[in-house]
């Protein structure tokens, strides 16, 4: 008499007998003895279709439906860039391997970025990897480019990237990104148009400056006031920056016990004037903030430039903004919700900064100071959810055009919907199902949103004219016309 076997013994056969081993062989020769009961394998074919038919953990689909909105969004991302005369470019969503490791050099992230990127090989054996970001690939094409490009470089793209690290609300392993640049000038004016730019995107969205807030600070002025007073050497001074930095990025989260251990763990020690001044910046006021920032020539042209263009009610200068250490170089920003209640509060809606020097790293004889940010899809829709800024949108069908069933009106409804399309530039579409009954086909065009239907029958036919029916119109005696057929052709 044969026993009965577990789902899970025999998922592990399923699993190893699959790939013709000789463990599997074993496995498939033990299980022999064992009664399996077909329900237990059909529903293991179930499990193994169900699992299949979900994207891969932390990816997306888009139905139409979400596609439109994400559309939307991509739309706006792309007119307010064109307003500001950014060029559009695009580059490969794999690149080289070596493009990312070269970015984070010798620098404290590099193992963090090789544990998160997507990498492999191709056939040929070369390391590649998905982007997990689009500033090395714009590095690269300037680099490509050479002389002939004009400066200063405004460019903009919207791209897909891929990080593999751990998935939670606002945060996947793919998003898209919109990319904007500003290359070839040191001027701090360019950080002053970036953040127009920005904060135009966001109205045309329909927010304002009561929903959004746009954090700045600066590099130079944070290690100005940390280290100044200081009479150690330089490379003293550079050696405890970064590690400062990573403290006063979670100035925020931690009370004075943790940042006092955290401080005391940086080695070498640091001295007790820095120490003091770290934990000062918790205690200092807005005027107090502001007083340190204007203290620098280039924060204070900046204040005055966001004046100039209308920008002081949706920025705050804040010193506890820090962001990525590996190439930002002075000015940084951030921008958040001020009013969620979600966790979209503490995400970031976009973020970046001046990065002077990142081409440097991939060509010592080329120098080209940068402003940029990026700006992600996936915390954006769920504060425009949260504040019910997902406009409805809905398939956008002109017209619909039905021949009458059974009437031999097949060939005219189709030259119709094509002299609509072609000589009218109207969005029309006809049925392609054969046979439809007119509630079908009335009611299928009310579901995609169309405006009105064009009824082909051979009577109205027969006297040059078709039936209109206008499916979005609330006055009863508007509803319905005939007009000649050679209108439409």
């Amino acid at each position: 008499m044969k026993r009965s076997i577990s789902l899970k013994r025999v998922q592990k056969y399923l699993r190893l007998s699959s790939f013709g081993s000789n463990k599997g062989t074993l496995v498939k020769y033990q299980m022999a003895s064992y009664h399996i009961s077909p329900f237990l394998l059909k529903k293991k074919k179930k499990e193994d279709i169900t699992g299949i038919m979900q994207p891969i953990k932390g990816t997306r689909d888009f139905n139409p439906e979400e596609q439109r909105i994400l559309d939307y969004i991509k739309d706006k991302w792309y007119h307010s860039s064109k307003l500001f005369n950014f060029d559009h470019y695009s580059t490969p969503i794999v690149e080289s391997y070596d493009l990312y490791e070269k970015k984070t050099e010798g620098t404290n992230f590099e193992e963090d970025l090789k544990k998160e990127m997507y990498q492999f090989q191709d056939f040929s054996g070369q390391k590649l990897a998905l982007r997990p970001e689009q500033t090395p690939s714009m590095a690269r094409l300037v680099l490509k480019e050479g002389p002939k490009i004009i400066k200063p470089i405004k460019w903009y793209t919207i791209a897909q990237c891929w990080r593999y690290e751990s998935t939670s609300p606002g945060r996947k392993r793919e998003h898209y990104q919109w990319n904007v640049d500003i290359w070839g000038s040191k001027d701090v004016h360019v950080e002053a148009e970036i953040l127009s730019l920005a904060v135009h995107f966001l109205k045309s969205i329909g927010f304002n400056s009561n929903d959004i807030v746009i954090r700045i600070s600066s590099r130079q002025v944070l290690y100005n006031y940390l280290f100044d007073d200081l009479e150690d050497e330089e490379k003293l001074k550079k050696a405890s920056f970064e590690k400062v930095c990573a403290v006063v990025d979670k100035l925020k989260k931690l009370n004075v016990e943790e940042i006092n251990d955290h401080l005391d763990s940086i080695t070498p020690p640091l001295p007790s004037s820095v120490k003091e001044k770290v934990l000062s910046l918790t205690t200092l006021d807005k005027k107090e903030v502001e007083a340190l920032f204007f203290e620098n020539e280039r924060m204070h042209q900046l204040n005055s430039l966001l004046k100039a263009y209308k920008l002081e009610d949706w920025c705050e200068f804040d010193i506890s903004i820090i962001r990525g250490l590996a190439y930002y170089t002075d000015t940084v920003f951030e921008g958040y919700t001020k009013n969620s209640n979600s966790y979209v509060g503490s995400r970031a809606l976009f973020g970046g900064g001046r990065y002077d020097d990142l081409i440097n790293q991939y060509d010592s004889k080329s120098h080209s100071p940068a402003v940029g940010f990026g700006f992600g899809d996936i915390v954006l829709l769920e504060l425009m959810k949260e504040k019910k800024l997902v406009p409805d949108l809905v398939p956008s069908i002109q017209d619909f055009v039905v021949p009458f069933p059974k009437s031999n009106m097949e060939s005219l409804a189709a030259e119709i919907v094509s002299s609509l399309r072609f000589k009218h530039g109207r969005v029309a579409d006809i049925p392609l199902i054969k046979n439809w009954n007119l509630r079908k086909a009335f009611n299928y065009a009310d579901r995609v949103g169309a405006e009105r239907v064009i009824l082909v029958a051979p009577d109205e036919v027969s006297r040059s004219m078709v039936t209109v029916k206008y499916l979005r119109e609330t006055d009863e005696s508007k509803k319905q016309e005939e007009i000649s057929l050679q209108e439409l052709l």
